[in-house]
């Protein structure tokens, strides 16, 4: 046959696979032109296909970046958009997102990407932090011809996890475009309300969840809706009902173990703080021992049930969980020593306190500001105001860490109890050269101090301040 192929048919093998909707039109006007090669390019199309699938597979089974790497140099001419699709899940798999994001940029120029490709590439970068990046590859699909679709939504709200107010854009404009949420896109969408500090949105979604049909929450929405009720029951002015909602969620959670399975140690713990926090110790200790029956409790969760002890004054059952906790396989780490260590500043033992604080050092563990300020309490509670200033100073000296108002307040407590009344009035002005505002806690301190001082004109100048401040 002396009849030139068409330049289509000369193109490398793989080209072919390049877009599915390219080569449909390409065959139309071949079938009209010469239609004597159509079957030809049947058969040349269906071995690229075999081809392809058989790299795909390899790809698949590449155990590691390099050996990857590898496979896609020594097949270069043979690279279409699914042997790209499966290059940028395994790559992902293997833990190498940069490498998933940067094969989708290079074949941008030679291949038509699909919504698969997109979705990954909004994937990868995701899990690089790189919201902005994610957003901006959401918003080219439209430009490439191509209708995002679920997977991609819910990748690039997913990226937006620390941006909140940008997720709900996203989740916002999938509805009105006619693309219906997975229980994935919603979970995804939480997960950023949680982490934004968002719980009364999370709530909603999590309602907005239930009302549409075909949908139920799995443990992942359970788990994120729960969280952020959590960090509002820890702080928040409708910390009673935020409390109240997570209790009744993991109820549901509890009725519905044999379809969603049984909860994770995160979502024990997280119920024993919310049970901590609102002094609900029994409840705290019942969830305790459920952990207990399911798994083996970490540090974490030892950590959350030391915590609900002290804060529900069972100094006793907390001593016993953290000799318990030092006795096992665990690690105590420096959260454990610095709740022990408030133990011991609410019993009046500082002498323990110290001790643990030395214990926590020789095991090489770097105390963090909350460990200080409660050794500085235990010590003053205990009438050591003189150990109360040298650990200041040593504080001070520490240039990862700087007094908060907690420590000022304990300081000008001690000066007050060891007769340093010039000390804390010292400390009083020095707090407010870093920034810091007296709270009411501070003038109580201060104005004490400069009492028993015989400083009267400058306790009622406080007193007056205090007035104005409200």
């Amino acid at each position: 046959n002396t009849q030139r192929k068409p330049r289509a048919m000369r193109r490398r093998r793989g080209s072919f696979l390049a877009s599915p909707a390219v080569f449909v039109a390409w065959l139309v006007v071949l079938s009209k032109k010469q239609p004597s090669l159509v079957s030809e390019a049947f058969a040349t199309t269906t071995t690229s296909v075999a081809l392809s699938k058989r790299l795909a597979q390899r790809v698949r089974d590449a155990r590691d970046p390099s050996a990857l790497r590898q496979l896609l140099r020594e097949h270069a001419t043979d690279i279409n958009v699914f042997v790209v699709s499966a290059a940028m899940a395994q790559y992902q798999k293997l833990g190498k997102p940069q490498e998933a994001l940067s094969l989708f940029e290079r074949t941008q120029a030679t291949i038509s990407h699909n919504e698969f490709t997109f979705s990954a590439a909004i994937s990868a970068s995701g899990k690089l932090k790189d919201w902005r990046r994610a957003v901006d590859l959401l918003r080219s699909m439209d430009d490439a011809g191509i209708a995002p679709n679920e997977v991609a939504y819910g990748a690039a709200i997913a990226a937006c996890e620390t941006q909140w107010a940008k997720a709900m854009e996203l989740f916002r404009d999938m509805k009105r475009r006619g693309v219906e949420p997975s229980v994935v896109a919603y979970n995804s969408l939480i997960a950023s309300c949680w982490k934004s500090g968002q719980p009364q949105a999370a709530v909603d979604l999590f309602d907005d969840l239930r009302q549409q049909e075909g949908l139920e929450p799995d443990m992942r929405t359970y788990k994120a809706t729960i969280a952020a009720c959590g960090r509002a029951a820890s702080s928040s002015s409708s910390a009673p009902f935020f409390r109240q909602k997570a209790l009744d969620l993991f109820d549901e959670v509890r009725r519905r173990r044999p379809e969603i399975g049984p909860p994770d140690i995160f979502l024990y713990t997280t119920m024993i703080s919310i049970c901590g926090d609102a002094r609900q110790y029994d409840r705290a200790c019942a969830i305790f021992e459920e952990l207990r029956n399911d798994v083996e409790p970490n540090v974490v969760a030892y950590n959350a049930m030391i915590s609900a002890c002290e804060k529900a004054l069972h100094f006793d059952a907390a001593l016993k969980l953290f000799d318990e906790l030092l006795k096992g396989p665990l690690e105590a780490n420096v959260v454990t020593y610095t709740t022990m260590i408030s133990v011991c500043g609410k019993t009046g033992d500082w002498e323990r306190a110290l001790s643990l604080f030395d214990d926590l050092c020789r095991r090489g563990l770097e105390p963090d500001l909350r460990t200080y300020n409660g050794l500085m309490t235990a010590c003053r509670k205990g009438g050591q105001w003189e150990t109360v200033l040298k650990l200041f100073d040593e504080l001070q000296q520490r240039r990862d860490l700087h007094p908060d108002l907690v420590t000022y307040n304990g300081l000008i407590s001690a000066c007050d109890k060891g007769g340093r009344r010039e000390k804390a009035l010292g400390y009083f002005t020095e707090l407010r050269q870093r920034g810091l505002k007296p709270d009411i806690v501070t003038y109580t301190a201060t104005i004490a101090a400069c009492g028993k001082g015989g400083q009267w004109e400058k306790a009622l100048d406080l007193f007056d301040e205090l007035r104005r401040e409200g």
